[in-house]
């Protein structure tokens, strides 16, 4: 009778094997933003931008949250707003959005560097590393690029229209 027996450690070892070496082939490089739904949309709570509505579906497999204007700098009577946003799918926000909107006409070095702080907290609380100094001197001026933290890629736009906006992106 135990002649009979099949022995299950080759078959436990095999799975093992294979997902050792998938674990392995997986490198931070290929990683891409991937956050908790219910963290991601409460990073910047303590700095005003508080989400509303929870994560919820948006339409196509999207879920999102998203805050309502805030005033920057924070108690400014300036009419500049700051937006954040996370969206992804059902188990993963996959991209965070800073937006501000520039209400204001000449000096906007305050807002700007409210708004540079914004990010730098964004940053560090979501990829858990500082945003590099070129980044954040960019950001302060408002001039568009693209950098890379960890595995992750963020970008600040500048968006044209009848309010002039700039977007920091993380994904």
């Amino acid at each position: 009778m135990s002649r009979h027996r099949r022995n299950p450690l080759p078959g436990l070892r095999y799975r093992a094997a294979t997902l050792w070496l998938l674990l392995a082939g997986a490198s931070p490089a290929g990683a891409d933003l991937a956050l908790d739904p219910t963290a991601a949309c409460r990073l910047l709570d303590d700095h005003g931008l508080r989400t509303r509505d929870g994560y919820r579906d948006v339409g196509q497999g999207v879920f999102r949250c998203a805050s309502i204007g805030h005033r920057l700098p924070r108690a400014s009577l300036a009419p500049d707003e700051a937006h954040y946003a996370a969206t992804g799918d059902r188990g993963r926000a996959r991209q965070l959005q800073l937006d501000l909107a520039l209400h204001s006409r000449g000096d906007v070095r305050a807002v700007l560097d409210a708004f540079t702080i914004l990010a730098e907290t964004l940053t560090s609380r979501s990829l858990g590393q500082a945003l590099s100094a070129d980044a954040r001197q960019a950001i302060a001026l408002g001039l568009p690029g693209t950098w890379r933290v960890g595995s992750a890629n963020l970008s600040l736009e500048r968006i044209g229209g009848a309010v002039p906006a700039l977007r920091f992106v993380i994904r």
